[in-house]
């Protein structure tokens, strides 16, 4: 993996997770029952993870190794390519 991209995954792993965690604080507060659009956002945020470690494994900027390295970081599946 280049050194840059490595760098670019490292500071969007950081954000990302102290997001999450931000999130999770304001649902333990102040969330809804049900469907509450802050766990709505949590998981559109997994997906949008999901979607950019695949397309820079479409890419050629991520081998399949380190694709699946990144999604057990970030705690997403790697979606199917469609």
């Amino acid at each position: 993996m280049e050194s840059n991209i490595k760098l670019f995954l490292e500071d969007l792993r950081y954000k990302h997770e102290a997001s999450q965690r931000g999130t999770m604080e304001l649902i333990k507060h102040y969330a809804v029952k049900g469907n509450d659009p802050l766990i709505l956002k949590i998981s559109g945020r997994k997906e949008v993870i999901s979607d950019m470690i695949n397309s820079l494994k479409c890419a050629g900027l991520l081998t399949e190794h380190e694709a699946k390295e990144q999604a057990k970081l970030f705690d997403v599946e790697i979606r199917a390519e469609i």
